[in-house]
């Protein structure tokens, strides 16, 4: 071994001495092989083997940054990998594919609120007087705001309750 490898390797072991934590800070793309739905858990695969991390993470809880959110991501989504505090143990699957990426849509998505759950450009956060939630059907007389009608053709992709 050359001198000025020995320093090196001197110098990398202080400063992780100093700094154990630091590659447990950053966030890792990952790809996902194995989803529970119902417990909202990944198994995830690192994209480069250069990040370091275990060739395979698994039971990561999935944290979509969006309160009362569930979704069912594919196989192959891609995801980042973050770990809560820098501890590596408690990794977990903090967020997922850019809008222009194939991966981009997971496959179910679903958002649950106590009183209310508004989609939409100009949706505000609410609770209705009575603190029922509303929905309409085809045919319903509705009204919103100053404008009424009724409802003439929907979504099979929508359900509430």
């Amino acid at each position: 071994m050359f001198a000025g490898d020995r320093l090196r390797a001197a110098i990398e072991a202080v400063v992780r001495a100093m700094l154990p934590r630091v590659d447990t800070l950053a966030l890792y793309e990952a790809r996902v092989v194995q989803f529970d739905e119902g417990a909202q858990l990944a198994d995830v695969v690192p994209a480069s083997a250069a990040y370091g991390l275990p060739l395979t993470l698994t039971g990561l809880p999935v944290r979509p940054g969006v309160p009362g959110a569930r979704c069912l991501l594919p196989t192959g989504a891609s995801v980042l990998v973050g770990f809560v505090g820098g501890d590596a143990a408690r990794p977990y699957v903090l967020a997922f594919d850019a809008a222009a990426s194939a991966g981009f849509r997971p496959t179910h998505v679903a958002i649950d609120a106590v009183d209310l759950v508004e989609v939409g450009k100009t949706a505000t956060v609410t609770t209705l007087a009575d603190g029922t939630l509303g929905a309409a059907r085809k045919t319903d007389a509705v009204q919103a705001g100053p404008f009424a009608g009724a409802i003439l053709g929907g979504s099979t992709k929508v359900r509430v309750g």
